[in-house]
């Protein structure tokens, strides 16, 4: 009776083990592959703003809502391409950002920022931070 209740509780703990391994793949990896480096922010910015840019001087043309589409397109396959994944939203934010950062040049005004606390952690949950020269 002994041997088989410990036979029962290994093949219990096994079971939970399985379990708790199955969840941690499933859930936490995604999650943690999906937080964004400091890195990928900023090479996203740069991107975001050379597209921005070229459909000004290439499509200057069309309307904006034109323009912002074919911005939008360009702009999630050079993302997919270097391996960085953002959200349709976060995209539109990235683009609207860089008009509104190359509207600003254009008028030649500046915008400073207040940076209360420095953050050194190597990953960004989505919002660019105005200390790395953000817009």
């Amino acid at each position: 009776m002994n041997q088989v209740t410990m036979e029962l509780l290994k093949f219990a703990v096994m079971f939970v083990m399985a379990v708790v391994a199955y969840v941690i793949r499933r859930d936490l990896v995604p999650f943690i592959r999906s937080k964004m480096t400091a890195d990928q922010l900023k090479t996203a910015r740069e991107m975001a703003t050379m597209f921005v840019y070229m459909a000004e001087q290439t499509f200057g043309d069309k309307t904006g809502a034109e323009r912002k589409q074919l911005v939008k397109d360009a702009l999630r396959e050079a993302l997919k391409s270097a391996g960085i994944n953002m959200t349709d939203q976060f995209v539109d934010d990235m683009i609207e950002a860089a008009v509104k950062g190359m509207k600003i040049a254009e008028s030649g005004s500046m915008i400073e920022f207040e940076v209360a606390e420095a953050v050194e952690d190597e990953t960004v949950a989505g919002i660019p931070d105005a200390a790395e020269g953000g817009v």
